[in-house]
Parts: C-alpha cells; sequence; structure tokens
C-alpha cells in the first residue's frame, strides 16, 4: 500500500447507528474528507446475502461531524462491525465467525483491544442466541459489545 491509498485521512471518527438505519460514519477530528461517495463503501454480507432486502451493509460516509452528542469512546481500539442474519445457528454462523477471526491474525490485529458493534440485533425469535458469547469472546475482549435497539 502506498500512503495515498487511504478511504479517509484523519482520526476520531464518529458511528451513529440506530435500529432500522443505515450506520453512518462521520469523519471529524483532523478534518477528514471521504475519498468515496456517501454510499462508496460496501461491505458485503458473508453468508446468505439473498436473504437479506440487498447483499450489502447498510453503511453512509458523512464528512464532518454528526452534531450528535458521542455515548461510547473507543480510544484507539479497534471496531468490527458484524452483521449475522442467524445468530442462534452455531453450525452455519461459525464460518463466518472463523473467517473474521482469520481476518484479524492475517491484518495482525490486537483482539485484546477489540470490540464488536452488531449492526443489527438478534430476532425477538432467537431464545438465548448461540452465537454471541463465541462472538462476543472472540472480538469485544476490549470492552463491551454494541447493539442497536
Amino acid at each position: 500500500a502506498r500512503s495515498e491509498d487511504y478511504l479517509c485521512r484523519g482520526s476520531n471518527l464518529q458511528i451513529s447507528f440506530k435500529s432500522g438505519a443505515p450506520i453512518k460514519i462521520y469523519g471529524h477530528g483532523s478534518g477528514c474528507q471521504w475519498k468515496l461517495a456517501k454510499d462508496g463503501l460496501q461491505l458485503k454480507y458473508f453468508l446468505f446475502p439473498e436473504v437479506c432486502s440487498s447483499p450489502y451493509a447498510p453503511l453512509e460516509l458523512h464528512s464532518g461531524s454528526s452534531g450528535e452528542k458521542c455515548t461510547e469512546d473507543l480510544g484507539s481500539k479497534t471496531l468490527f462491525l458484524y452483521s449475522e442474519h442467524d445468530y442462534w445457528n452455531p453450525y452455519i454462523s461459525q464460518a463466518q465467525a472463523l473467517m473474521a477471526y482469520t481476518s484479524a491474525a492475517a491484518l495482525d490485529l490486537d483482539l485484546a483491544n477489540t470490540r464488536v458493534l452488531y449492526t443489527s440485533p438478534p430476532s425477538p425469535k432467537e431464545n438465548k442466541p448461540k452465537m454471541l458469547p463465541l462472538i462476543e469472546g472472540l472480538f469485544s475482549r476490549g470492552g463491551a459489545s454494541m447493539m442497536p435497539s
């Protein structure tokens, strides 16, 4: 990678997420200006994209500040955006956790300093989702996971 290979230069990114709305990432702090359009970053779902209204996680990029007060300060922790169609079925869903773990190892991330932001909550019909303890044990060692309400 060269020094010009980046999406946004700056620090103190702000993330706004509300249930049923796209996740919004704001570049503020040291004056981040995104090199991509508002909908230019597309994160494709790993498994079962056909059951979603779109094969991509709902994500928007914004320059400047959201104007909202932050409720979490992650400091220098790495944030995992995690989306799962079925938080209950470990036989299917473990593949995504395994690939995320492998990717984190390849990127040489310190998993002791990571947190999880779920892009959607488990379905209310899922009784005691079995994947949540595994996901949080692997990827949210740096603090509590975050889930939209």
